[in-house]
């Protein structure tokens, strides 16, 4: 995964995000509940198309997580299959610990010789 995540609970206003993704060069928010579970994804230009004060509730696309450990072989099929640029990574409890880009995926299959999982940390 990248080395940045922007992560944002659902009444975060659209302003504040995509300030956020802006800075941090990140292509999507992954957005939260109250109990910091993941509940889907805010890209950056959705967030900038937004007026500023608008919550992120009608904004979240849902895109299904991939779990920490899943193969990066799997986690690359669904990209491709689903025209991807990222996927979230949760733990357990659905709580995100990172997005996998199509650059981070790309980097790893370039660099890894061995096994080809998702690290837990």
């Amino acid at each position: 995964m990248g080395l940045k995540a922007v992560c944002a609970r659902v009444e975060t206003p659209a302003g504040v995000v995509a300030r956020a993704l802006e800075r941090e060069r990140v292509l999507a928010a992954m957005v939260v509940d109250e109990w910091r579970r993941y509940v889907g994804l805010v890209d950056r230009p959705d967030a900038e198309a937004a007026p500023a004060h608008e919550c992120l509730h009608g904004l979240v696309r849902v895109v299904a997580p991939v779990r920490e450990g899943t193969a990066l072989a799997a986690a690359i099929a669904r990209m491709v299959q689903e025209r991807a640029r990222a996927l979230p990574v949760v733990d357990e409890d659905r709580r995100p610990v990172g997005l996998l880009s199509e650059l981070d995926a790309q980097r790893w299959v370039r660099q890894s010789r061995g096994s080809l999982r998702i690290p837990a940390d």
